[in-house]
């Protein structure tokens, strides 16, 4: 048994009493927790489960289920309710799934095979065909399989074996003790990886309460778009000590406590990740009394490797290791991780080590900071020679007050041009014309931006142009890009010696 169940069970025995779980006016607490789990997990054997898709919404059934098939050892897939059909028919096919919790009613398009059969207070497991899906390809081993931000309809699921995931458990509860951590508010969905670890198993392994709200009370709409008032409701109900948010997020938090509609001062520590915040973000979040911390992670090894914490904080940076993980820099620059299974967690071959290559260009400064640069996957290489990446520019762009997004790409393989979303619509041209002048000068000349275009709405995940975690879904906006540029007329030339010959034409749908 990992650490994660035995932390429950310790907890169980040791303070049954303590709430572990509270969702609306429901609550269990950890003796309630272990023997509605035991029961959970039982129902699984008798079926006999092999490979279990959970497509619930945020609560205390997809953390029982998620709980009770760790503990017999069944693959666990979460299945994210914003991702299409096509996506959840690769994922059931490629994760060999049999039997799908939900919470009444299975996805459209996948089709039962026999009775519902209750699991949870107010969910089921059911038996699927498989006609439709993708061929199995993966073995019927324990463990989790994740997948990323799905940008396509295969998207790439990522094996996690549960002795991984409960060592990363540990790192985490190591890094954020003692901060005086008690309640912890989940926003992002429990299929998100770094939600479903650093929100639902840390927070139990160390015996705290878990708020699992359904996304309709945090103000996540079926469109996925958010609801700020429904955030701000739950959130000052709540009165949270921990959060964690995607930067766009942090901005919504930013805002509301900018303007008195949230009083943060709860909050003890804030994990930031998922995407590059940069320093002028996070920086306006601590003026605003908001305890942000930018991480940094990937599926690939745990969600979390490296943190700032209050003891161990440098802004600019991802942070520092976690303790048990090691980071290195390839000769091309490349951030590279590895960590070893402790004996703790190692059922078979002891110590094996885990070496993830990231594929993002980074940097260590002399006292142990990590510093992302960008994807090497999206570097834009200039016929000048010279190499970009446009999530650095992207930064840049993004820390002005009146840009909302952008995005850096080269047409011509000369020069770096831009699509930039206003932080309000009515911001003038002049105006943002004006930023892009203040941020090329602290550019070289090389990584300056000669073009743009002002984006009529934002990149979201509802035109998917945005991944959950607020990364720009780089292939479908290059895909899409003729038809908008197309649609805008001629690229207006950007001279920095002379803005008044610069004009600029919207992007129309």
């Amino acid at each position: 048994m990992n650490s994660l169940l035995t932390a429950l069970q310790r907890h169980a025995l040791g303070n049954p009493q303590a709430i572990a779980i509270r969702s609306g006016d429901n609550s269990l607490s950890y003796a309630g927790l272990l023997t509605v789990v035991e029961q959970a997990a039982s129902r699984l054997q008798t079926c006999p489960v092999k490979s279990l898709g959970v497509y619930l919404d945020n609560g205390i059934d997809w953390i029982v289920a998620d709980l009770a098939a760790m503990s017999t050892g069944i693959r666990v897939v979460p299945l994210p309710w914003f991702f299409s059909n096509e996506q959840i028919g690769h994922a059931l096919g490629d994760g060999t799934v049999d039997f799908v919790a939900h919470g009444g009613q299975l996805p459209s398009g996948i089709v039962g095979t026999g009775s519902p059969l209750k699991l949870g207070e107010a969910s089921w497991i059911q038996p699927i065909a498989t006609t439709g899906c993708v061929a199995a390809i993966r073995p019927q081993t324990g463990g989790k399989l994740s997948y990323t931000s799905g940008t396509t309809g295969r998207p790439k699921g990522i094996d996690l074996a549960y002795d991984f995931i409960a060592q990363t458990c540990r790192s985490i509860a190591t890094a954020i003790s003692g901060l005086g951590i008690e309640t912890h508010l989940s926003i992002l969905p429990y299929a998100t990886l770094l939600e479903n670890i650093a929100g639902v198993y840390v927070p139990l392994m160390l015996g705290k309460i878990v708020y699992a709200e359904a996304a309709a009370d945090i103000g996540l709409t079926a469109e996925l778009g958010l609801d700020p008032g429904r955030l701000r409701q739950t959130f000052n109900r709540i009165q949270p000590d921990s959060l964690i948010l995607t930067p766009q997020l942090l901005e919504v938090f930013c805002l509301l406590a900018e303007t008195g509609a949230i009083d943060p001062e709860c909050l003890a520590f804030v994990a930031v990740g998922g995407a590059r915040v940069g320093e002028t973000l996070m920086r306006r979040a601590r003026r605003a009394g908001i305890p942000a911390y930018e991480g940094y992670g990937l599926t690939e090894f745990g969600s979390v490797a490296i943190l700032n914490t209050p003891r161990s904080d440098r802004v600019g940076s991802v942070g520092q290791p976690l303790p048990g993980v090691s980071v290195a820099i390839a000769a091309d620059g490349e951030i590279c991780l590895s960590a070893r299974l402790t004996p703790n967690d190692a059922q078979q071959g002891q110590g094996q080590a885990i070496k993830v290559n990231t594929g993002d260009y980074g940097s260590i400064d002399d006292d142990g900071f990590i510093y992302v640069h960008g994807r090497k996957t999206n570097l834009i290489v200039l016929s000048s020679g010279r190499n970009v990446s446009p999530e650095w520019v992207e930064t840049e762009l993004n820390s002005s007050p009146l840009i909302a997004q952008s995005c850096v790409f080269s047409d011509t393989g000369a020069e770096l041009s831009a699509l930039l979303v206003a932080a309000a619509a009515g911001i003038p041209d002049s105006d943002l014309l004006a930023e892009i002048e203040r941020v090329n000068r602290t550019l070289p000349a090389y990584a300056r931006i000669t073009n743009w275009h002002r984006m009529p709405y934002a990149f979201s995940q509802n035109n998917q142009m945005l991944t959950v975690n607020g990364r720009l879904r780089r292939l479908q906006i290059q895909q899409a890009l003729p038809t908008l540029l197309a649609s805008s007329g001629t690229y207006a030339p950007f001279n920095s010696g002379d803005s008044s010959q610069f004009s600029v034409q919207e992007i129309n749908p």
